[in-house]
């Protein structure tokens, strides 16, 4: 579903605690183990325990990890009483998608909590301006100049934000980063390194913000966008300062504007990102060239190879789909070593040996 042209609200970002009655074995004591992964997974996840792959680290003081397309379940804590963490960001919620909806496994999620088995600990929510109704200038503006009225008292005009290209935004954070409810408005566009108008409103909200923002959600399933309106709303107004007393103030139309857009929107979810050759080929060289480097000089060139083969074992139909686009726009076949993640390389059959060469001539690695 496309979000051009007008507000969208969307869920970015879950994670909750289940409880788990510690386990014992040779080794110790252990708060959680994979059973209690595999009913976590079966039972409120609703998703086949087969589906996850076992990492042997993890993350917010849990040892081990099961992840799943971004899903990520955190384990064995370092303290008895930590259950399991699971988190799922933007891109975990769309994928949840193609087994259940979002909000199924929300009214699951606020039913367990209110049964003491599940504590909600973070609830990320983003509404989309395309329609051009916000505008970081103005916003920005309206910060530094105080034209506005807020519950919390840390509000900052002055983040920055610097996409890979060096296209400079300008982000305002209403709250402190570590308290439980804070708002971040910032040019999605930027980030994103795409044309057009995007505006995003991001609300992170912790604990009892978040526990209470999904309760909202299941008791007033057909209302969501009115519920992030509002929360924002009691969050921060900006004004017009028609009055020396600034309780008095008018609320600026645009603001007005956009949050009344917002309370007739459905919730959605986080589109998924096309994949194309300038996104894979980013990836190469922004997160993964370090790791291949090192690799190469550790095991040699034969390992460029190896990750050539089994690129090519799983290279698929939606390769070829980017491959045809890549080729359509005539672009250099310089430019054409891409990947879908690290480890992953994926050439069409037959190009193995042809490429090779050619990625370390390109410096996507120095042998």
């Amino acid at each position: 579903m496309s979000n051009h042209g007008f507000v969208s609200m969307l869920l970015h970002w879950l994670n909750f605690s289940v409880r788990c009655e510690p386990q014992y074995d040779e080794y110790g004591f252990h708060s959680s183990g994979p059973e209690d992964v595999r009913r976590i997974c079966e039972e409120i996840l609703r998703i086949p325990f087969g589906c996850f792959r076992l990492e042997q680290h993890g993350k917010y003081c849990y040892r081990m990890t099961y992840i799943y397309e971004g899903i990520r379940i955190y384990y064995d804590g370092h303290q008895l009483g930590m259950g399991c963490l699971v988190s799922m960001s933007g891109n975990a919620c769309h994928v949840y998608e193609t087994h259940h909806t979002m909000m199924s496994l929300v009214r699951r999620i606020v039913k367990l909590h209110i049964e003491g088995k599940v504590n909600i600990t973070k609830v990320d929510a983003a509404a989309d301006d395309r329609s051009g109704i916000l505008n970081m200038r103005v916003i920005r503006d309206a910060t530094e100049d105080r034209h506005f009225r807020s519950t919390l008292a840390f509000i900052n005009a002055c983040g920055s934000q610097k996409s890979r290209k060096a296209r400079f935004g300008r982000a305002v954070y209403v709250g402190s980063r570590y308290a439980e409810k804070s708002i971040c408005v910032y040019d999605k566009a930027v980030e994103q390194e795409v044309e057009g108008h995007w505006i995003r409103v991001e609300i992170r909200l912790r604990n009892d913000h978040a526990s209470g923002f999904l309760q909202l959600l299941v008791e007033h399933d057909y209302e969501p966008g009115a519920i992030l309106a509002k929360i924002i709303m009691d969050t921060i107004q900006y004004i017009e300062l028609t009055d020396s007393n600034i309780s008095r103030c008018d609320v600026s139309d645009w603001w007005s504007r956009f949050l009344g857009t917002l309370d007739r929107v459905k919730i959605m979810l986080k589109e998924k990102p096309k994949m194309s050759m300038d996104r894979s080929k980013r990836f190469l060289l922004d997160q993964a060239s370090a790791s291949l480097y090192t690799c190469v000089k550790a095991y040699g060139s034969q390992f460029v190879r190896t990750l050539f083969e089994t690129g090519e074992k799983r290279f698929s139909k939606r390769h070829e789909v980017m491959l045809a686009d890549f080729k359509s726009s005539k672009y250099s076949l310089d430019d054409y070593k891409i990947t879908h993640a690290a480890g992953q390389l994926c050439l069409p059959p037959g190009d193995v040996t042809e490429y090779i060469d050619g990625l370390i001539d390109a410096q996507l690695l120095r042998v």
